[in-house]
């Protein structure tokens, strides 16, 4: 699937290169027969870095008699389609095809303005916009070389300057490797007078075929970006074409403008004003309650989608545009309380109407009047610049360092730390109000943080598996003969504990803004690791997940915007979060009355509190998001993170192949009878009697939630839910989950492949 090659036209080598699953690039591309590596809009198609396994040197050489693309009237496309073994693919069909809604192919056509795509076969204000007339034909000219007529007369603009677009919604079964392949190439083209299409160079045309966002961004978070039509479009490169400035949905009446549509279902929930389509719902509100998307990114961010910068990973050449060339329906979507009088944009645009925006009545504003005033060299006020989140700026001027941890005779552990702006070197002192929310944490535990036996500063035991926790404003001592750096000394780690400890600083920074209101600037927390007794080799944590991998889609050192920043954005590494969320730690909730537990919270450990996050499931799991998978009707559903069997979107190394915890999840600890509350205090400091979900199962059944999976896990692996303790786990014999007797890579039913992203 991932090798597919679409060759758009019948000239020599002429092509579509579509990357991933189904296009990356998406452009067009030209070249002659036998001529070195294919540029792709300046990217190069022939990198391995964007597709390893694709055939490059089998480049089509078709018969250079027939045209690209003619357009008198009706167009017609020439095309081939390479499978991932480099063939030509045979029997594509208009109707009839055995899979992919009973069509393998359906085309589209639109042409560019300067500002926007105005789809060509659109009826009316639908979208749904194919060229789906009866008369249209597909036929197989050679073995695997195909001709598409349309029945659709289109009113190209033939100067040879104006840009069209064709582009196709490919699905077919790869006969070489059997995977349903859905992919959407198109190709940019002029027309001349004689109405022959001339593909768009690389370089030519660049304000006019404008490619702003690319499939590979979308992926980043979306996996397998699948819209409707079948979940056939797959690349906004061909969705685009049909959703344009004047289509409305048919059922709403809203907009479908795509640059309109999108932004506003990544604002969701903060949107002022409902926007949805049928079911599918950006923000709706209904009887107080507000529903909608929880987009786990920095809705400022703006360059999570749109990068032009020589350096970005999905570099687009009109990447820029927000910055430079931003119009009424993109920035309106976010900002889409602009017509109430009590907005801030109504209190900005005072005046405005100097620039051509009338403020009681915008929508009469053209693009050309927003960019008078915002862009990168406006006058009044610099896109780019509102645009950027401070959290992330000011993050910028911040490093924790841990220098040296010494064991100390008397059991304590010795800290010694700064924290320094990497711009210019300095050191800081942490005893302002900036530092208040600084935190040193020392866990230990064998193979999984348990934190046995974990004191205060009082003396007193730590309950729910917590580790200790110290205050560095109120506890630091500056270290003599230094600039800004500080010790803390921790309280004593119990006789029971071995092995390697770790130590951790993290806390955001916390700032006042220029308006007086204060914010949080997330630090990227800093781990160190030490051997318990001070002789031997520290052994860190084993590496499950990767803090980057969060950050693709939840932002810079995980500060989640939309979603409660993790604990007010004191913490952003899975290598610290693990240290207290541990098998022994609960979320809240606990209920009692009457002198009993009547309900049971949820496990707060990490493998199965991140799962269940990111999965939508049978009830509400009360972590951010707190949604119920099923909502009412009329407020749409959650539907959760939709790349959840993709593991290697957040693990690293394979390491969801092998689940190597040595916890449970205990799912009860002692809490206070004494007074009824629906969120009693835990006082459990020996969880060894526990009630737990033995490892590997916690981790799978957080996903794999309903009783058929369950009893699976139970008869089949030898899983426990509750049937044992966390200390029958950690005597070694009680539990013996046989899972990779079935589930290892190579076995009946290997998790890699079951997995795999489809």
């Amino acid at each position: 699937m991932k090798s597919t090659l679409v060759r758009f036209g019948m000239l020599a080598a002429l092509a579509v290169f579509l990357a991933g699953c189904g296009g990356g690039g998406g452009s067009s591309v030209s070249g002659g027969a036998g001529i070195g590596p294919i540029n792709v809009e300046g990217l190069a198609a022939a990198d391995p870095t964007q597709n390893p396994q694709a055939p490059w040197n089998a480049l089509v050489v078709l018969d250079a008699s027939l045209p690209l693309v003619t357009v008198n009237g009706s167009p017609v496309v020439n095309f081939a389609v390479r499978d991932a073994g480099g063939n030509l693919v045979r029997g594509l069909k208009l109707t009839g095809a055995a899979n992919c809604g009973g069509s393998n192919a359906k085309f589209t056509f639109a042409k560019f303005d300067g500002s926007d795509w105005q789809n060509l076969t659109q009826a009316g204000s639908s979208a749904a916009s194919f060229d789906d007339a009866a008369g249209a034909t597909l036929a197989e000219n050679a073995a695997g070389h195909y001709t598409y007529r349309s029945a659709t007369s289109v009113a190209a603009t033939k100067d040879g300057a104006t840009v069209h677009r064709v582009g196709m919604r490919l699905c077919f079964t790869d006969p070489a490797t059997g995977a349903t392949v859905k992919v959407n190439p198109y190709l940019d083209f002029t027309v001349g007078a004689n109405g022959t299409g001339n593909p768009v160079k690389d370089g030519q045309n660049r304000l006019t075929a404008r490619r702003v966002a690319d499939k590979a961004s979308c992926n980043e978070c979306h996996q397998t970006l699948a819209a409707r039509h079948d979940d056939g479009l797959v690349d906004p490169n061909m969705c685009v074409t049909c959703h344009n400035k004047g289509s409305v949905h048919f059922a709403t009446g809203n907009s479908l403008d795509f640059k309109l549509m999108i932004h506003k279902f990544h604002m969701g929930k903060q949107l002022k004003k409902d926007y949805r389509l049928s079911t599918f719902v950006a923000r709706l509100s209904s009887g107080g309650v507000v529903a909608g998307v929880d987009y786990p990114q920095e809705q400022r961010n703006c360059v999570k989608c749109h990068d032009g910068s020589a350096s970005a990973a999905n570099r687009t050449p009109d990447g820029e545009n927000w910055k430079t060339r931003p119009g009424k329906n993109a920035c309106w979507a976010c900002h889409d309380d602009y017509k109430d009088t009590t907005s801030a944009w109504y209190a900005k645009h005072q005046g405005a109407t100097l620039a051509g925006v009338d403020r009681d009545n915008p929508d009469i504003a053209s693009d050309s009047a927003c960019q008078t005033c915002h862009g990168d060299t406006a006058p009044k006020i610099n896109t780019a610049a509102v645009h950027a989140v401070p959290e992330w700026v000011n993050g910028a001027n911040y490093q924790y360092n841990i220098h040296a941890v010494t064991w100390n005779a008397d059991r304590t552990v010795s800290v010694e730390f700064s924290v320094i702006n990497p711009v210019n070197g300095s050191a800081y002192d942490i005893k302002g109000a900036s530092f208040a929310n600084l935190t040193l944490l020392f866990g230990w535990g064998d193979g999984d943080y348990s934190n046995a036996g974990a004191v205060d500063a009082s003396g007193a035991l730590i309950p729910g598996g917590q580790p200790v926790a110290i205050n560095v404003a109120s506890k630091a001592v500056a270290v003599a003969g230094t600039n800004n750096r500080y010790r803390v000394t921790s309280t004593v780690v119990p006789a029971s504990a071995s092995g390697t400890s770790v130590v951790a600083l993290q806390g955001g920074i916390l700032l006042t803004g220029v308006n007086g209101v204060p914010y949080t600037v997330p630090v990227k927390d800093a781990v160190s690791y030490f051997a318990i007794g001070g002789s031997g080799s520290a052994i860190p944590r084993r590496t499950v997940v990767s803090a980057d991998k969060c950050n693709t889609c939840h932002g810079r050192n995980i500060n989640m915007n939309n979603h409660v920043p993790s604990h007010a954005a004191n913490s952003n590494d899975p290598a610290v979060c693990v240290i207290c969320h541990n098998g022994n730690s609960v979320l809240n909730g606990t209920t009692v009355a009457g002198g009993a537990v009547t309900a049971l919270p949820e496990s707060a450990h990490f493998k199965r509190m991140i799962h269940m996050k990111h999965k939508a499931q049978g009830a509400n799991y009360p972590v951010m998001p707190s949604t119920l998978r099923t909502a009412p009707s009329a407020l749409g559903s959650y539907t959760g993170y939709t790349g959840v069997r993709n593991c290697d979107a957040c693990h690293v190394n394979g390491s969801y192949m092998v689940d190597m915890g040595t916890m449970g999840s205990s799912t009860k600890l002692d809490v206070a009878l004494a007074a009824n509350s629906a969120n009693a205090t835990i006082t459990d400091t020996d969880p060894s009697n526990n009630p737990v979900i033995s490892p590997k199962a916690a981790a799978c059944s957080s996903c794999h939630d309903d009783d058929t999976a369950k009893n699976h896990m139970i008869n089949v692996g030898g899983a426990a839910f509750g049937t044992k303790t966390q200390g029958d786990i950690a005597g070694g014999t009680a539990v013996y989950e046989a899972c990779y007797g079935c589930h290892a890579s190579g076995g009946v039913a290997p998790v890699d492949t079951k997995h795999g992203l489809k």
